[in-house]
């Protein structure tokens, strides 16, 4: 099989000669070797993303938690304040509804 690097080379090649056979084969390689090399990177990206998403979530339940014992004794709202503020770190750039870094 050929590395990214032939095949890049060979690319201007096949143009030069008009061999549209060979070019559409090239490029059909390039997008799968991309492909594959993207999914190898996946799953680390998403394996922190689920983290650090976990980590968020649990911050904000024992948040929640504490506070609405706080508010059923004093009457107060601060169950609201601790839920908005997560709502406010999940629509920071770095974090999507699809996982962070993304």
């Amino acid at each position: 099989m050929a590395t990214v690097s032939q095949l890049r080379k060979a690319l201007p090649r096949a143009k030069a000669a008009g061999d549209t056979a060979a070019v559409n084969s090239i490029l059909r390689q390039l997008r799968n070797m991309n492909a594959s090399a993207s999914e190898k990177e996946i799953f680390p990206v998403e394996l922190a993303e689920g983290v650090a998403s976990g980590i968020i979530g649990i911050g904000q339940g024992f948040g929640e938690l504490g506070a609405s014992a706080v508010d059923l004794v004093a009457g107060t709202d601060y169950a609201s304040a601790v839920t908005n503020s997560a709502e406010g770190v999940k629509r920071q750039p770095w974090y999507r509804s699809r996982g962070i870094y993304r």
